[in-house]
């Protein structure tokens, strides 16, 4: 793909949008790069042009006309994708404006487009009495992490965050605004609910929301917070998991990160990010056998809506990072340790080069 081409693609489309959505073509500039900003630098390119969009219907124009000229574009909402990048023979899809969000409580549903931050989710169906799956970063956005699955704290009670997608908008490859509903394009809303990314742009959603009842406490708190050990534990932490993610007889959710510790990234530890759904005297309960091994912890009964804050040292965004995660029908400890070896050895290889 020629700049010339990119460039005829720009001064069309700057005719055909309205005079808020803005196109940045200037690498140099200030705004250009803090629209480029990433959560990860892995793979990160410099596009022909950033167009940051206003209005839906901008952005079914820019679609339309750069699949008439042929023209590459990656979406993107919140910059956390590794993948949502691309070179000078294209351009980003900025979504971050499209900020419309609404509640209905008669039906406990969420409306939201492109550009909603979880965390302003959250806040808002809070406010209302609600509650919705949430993902696990603030600063991300709901649509991209809705249709990619979105695991979040509420799986046990209510499932993945695309099993709760009720409706759709959707920009399909030939550049039309179509509605997808359970009574039309029903086998594109399944087909969206996990894997969303391939069949267009999505640029608004409908969610399911639950009463704060669900969270099994008259305040709507939940116990959670972190527990950081140091790598030398790593061991012992991982057998006190075994029986703990053995229970299937408790609500809750977990993570279990192995990392090199905020915020100067230089010591490996093991960190556990509980929820429970229950008392406070419960939830110290279940997990005595770990707070046992006396790691840092926040652990306190808080806020639903504040779940997240727990992780926003993890949201910064820049430099050469990755998450990656797995679900596993057991755990062994001698796995794991093995990982740590290799996470290891890779740090010493990263430093010497």
């Amino acid at each position: 793909m020629s700049l010339s081409t990119l460039m005829s693609f720009v001064s069309r489309l700057s005719k055909e949008v309205s005079d808020m959505t803005k196109i940045f073509g200037n690498p140099n500039d200030a705004e250009f790069n803090v629209l480029l900003l990433r959560w990860s630098d892995i793979n990160k390119q410099i596009p022909g042009a950033i167009v940051l969009f206003s209005t839906v219907d901008d952005v079914v124009a820019s679609v339309r006309i750069a699949v008439e000229m042929g023209i590459p574009f990656v979406p993107k909402s919140g910059g956390h994708s590794l993948w949502s990048t691309i070179g000078s023979e294209g351009f980003i899809l900025d979504l971050s404006q499209l900020q419309e969000l609404t509640i209905d409580k008669n039906t406990n549903t969420v409306t939201l487009q492109s550009g909603v931050l979880i965390k302003q989710a959250n806040d808002a169906t809070w406010s209302e009495g609600l509650c919705r799956p949430l993902g696990s970063a603030n600063t991300a956005r709901i649509i991209p992490m809705a249709i990619g699955g979105g695991l979040n704290a509420m799986s046990s009670l209510c499932g993945s965050m695309s099993d709760n997608i009720l409706a759709a908008k959707m920009i399909s490859a030939k550049g039309h605004l179509i509605t997808l509903l359970p009574s039309s394009y029903a086998e594109l809303l399944y087909a969206i609910r996990g894997a969303g990314q391939f069949f267009g742009v999505v640029v608004e959603i409908t969610l399911q929301a639950y009463p704060s009842s669900i969270l099994k406490m008259s305040d709507g708190t939940v116990w959670t917070g972190m527990m950081l050990s140091q790598i030398s534990q790593a061991e012992e932490v991982f057998n006190v998991l075994i029986p703990l993610t053995e229970n299937n007889t408790v609500s809750g959710a977990g993570l279990c990160l192995i990392t090199s510790a905020p915020p100067t990234f230089n010591t490996m530890c093991i960190i556990v990010l509980s929820i429970y759904f229950g008392p406070t005297s419960n939830a110290e309960k279940f997990f005595a056998p770990l707070l046992a091994l006396q790691p840092f912890s926040t652990c306190n009964s808080i806020p639903y809506s504040k779940v997240n804050d727990v992780a926003d040292t993890f949201c910064v965004k820049g430099g050469f990072k990755r998450l990656t995660g797995a679900a596993i029908p057991n755990l062994d400890p001698d796995v794991w340790m093995k990982v740590i070896d290799r996470y290891e050895a890779l740090k010493l290889t990263t430093s010497a080069s």
